[in-house]
């Protein structure tokens, strides 16, 4: 893959998207060896897909898009913004997620019911003020919510 060449990973989700391309000024893009990086885009986008659905207008029976505010993170990347050195933003197993129309806490109560009812298999879900954090990585965390509070984590 060359580094300005993008894929589509899912119907509504993009590589660019995924990685937020040239947003930092300089490419953000998965190297050639980075270990299934790109698999694990393609599920976590698949994810985000059944997330996305769920969220539709049943009303006029439009999908609502989310936004994704950071999916795949560079080490150098994942630093500058103050990403945790184990950030599973590092192996594309996650997405800071938000959305136009529901507020952070309904999305994240959406994920936890399409967890709960197996619609989805996710690792860790975070519940931020502005967003939420969505990953797919399961091995070491499965179906684990927790909500930002101050400077740590509670469980929800």
């Amino acid at each position: 893959m060359k580094n300005s060449e993008n894929i589509e990973l899912t119907p509504h989700f993009d590589l660019f998207e995924m990685c937020k391309f040239g947003k930092y000024g300089y490419a953000n893009l998965p190297v050639e060896d980075s270990k299934g990086v790109i698999e694990h885009l393609f599920k976590l986008c698949e994810a985000l897909e059944v997330i996305r659905k769920s969220l539709c207008d049943w009303q006029t029976k439009k999908d609502i898009p989310l936004i994704v505010n950071s999916g795949y993170r560079s080490r150098a990347v994942n630093k500058l913004v103050g990403g945790s050195p184990t950030s599973d933003h590092l192996f594309g197993y996650a997405a800071d997620i938000r959305s136009l129309v529901y507020p952070p806490g309904q999305l994240f109560e959406r994920i936890r019911s399409l967890a709960n009812l197996d619609v989805i298999q996710c690792g860790q879900v975070i519940l931020y003020p502005t967003f939420v954090h969505f990953s797919i990585n399961r091995a070491i965390h499965k179906n684990q919510f927790l909500k930002k509070v101050g400077s740590h984590y509670e469980v929800v």
